[in-house]
Order: C-alpha cells, then structure tokens, then sequence
C-alpha cells in the first residue's frame, strides 16, 4: 500500500474515493454531521498512522476504512451516555419500525452519496445485503445480528466481509 510508504497523494485519493461514503455512515450512526467530521477525519488520520500494519489479506483498503468509521462512530456513542441513549432509542425505533434502509440513511448527505451507496449495495446476495444493513445502517453488534438472523457469529462476520468486498469491486470498475 502507498499509504505505508508515506505517499500522501495516495491518501488523498483514497480520500476523494471514501470520504463520502464514510461520512454518510458516520452520519447516519451518530446523526450528528459535526461529530460525523470529526470521525471521519480521525479514521483517515488512523488510516495514515498505522497503513503498514494493513493486511490486504484480511480485507479491502475500502473495507478496513469503513470498518475504522464504523468502530469510531460506536466508541464515540458509547463515550458520552447521552448519545448511546439516543442512538439505541434510535435503534430500536428503527428496527420495530422495519428502518435501516439505505437510501433513507444516507439523505442527510444528498443525491451523489446516496446514488453511490446504492450502487455500492446493488447486486448483493440478500444474506449479505441483510448483514451489511443490520451492521451499518441499524448499528447492530455482530452479536445482535447473529442472535436477529439466529447465525453463527461466524457467519455474520463472513457475510459482511464477502459484500464488502464484493462493493469495492464494482466500485473500482
């Protein structure tokens, strides 16, 4: 990866690629687009500090990426009560009321971001498509998706690997 070598134009593109996407989960997670930024600008910062430790092995450069957002946005919930009180509020609001669907999440962000995640999703097998939305769009923990689908964890974890992936390849085409 050019990133772990120091190359910042490689940054910069991974950034003009993602940023928006990232956003827009950042977004949809906390509902707060100033706290979105901030994590957002942290995962690029942590994706710049630790490249070399990237394994391409595990996983996409796009994938790691939203998983960073996806992680940071959670710890930041989780850090102040008040915003983990709102987001499982949320959460379960969204989930009874069927919520989650992605062209909904991502309309804080306007028509291109919303147009590029459903591109991002189309075409993916339901099983994955399941996993992703409870993931990112409902904020659910491997473990509640595990315990709604009645899968193993395992399986959860393998499904969300396989669409993301799957997502970073046609986004590359």
């Amino acid at each position: 990866m050019r990133i772990a070598q120091g190359d910042r134009e490689a940054l910069a593109d991974l950034y003009d690629l993602y940023a928006q996407l990232l956003y827009s989960l950042a977004v949809y997670t906390l509902n707060d687009p100033r706290e979105a930024e901030d994590v957002v600008h942290e995962v690029f910062i942590d994706i710049w500090d630790h490249a070399c430790s990237f394994t391409e092995s595990l996983g996409s450069p796009f994938s790691w990426a939203v998983v960073l957002t996806r992680n940071r946005s959670i710890d930041r919930l989780r850090s102040d009560p008040r915003h983990l009180l709102a987001f499982k509020n949320q959460r379960v609001n969204s989930f009874q009321a069927g919520g989650g669907d992605p062209e909904l999440a991502c309309e804080s962000v306007g028509p291109d971001a919303c147009h590029q995640i459903r591109l991002a999703l189309e075409g993916l097998p339901d099983d994955c498509l399941a996993v992703i939305e409870l993931a990112f769009f409902r904020g659910l923990t491997h473990t509640e998706i595990a315990d709604v689908l009645r899968e193993p964890v395992s399986t959860v974890k393998a499904r969300i690997v396989f669409g993301l992936s799957q997502c970073l390849r046609r986004n590359e085409a």
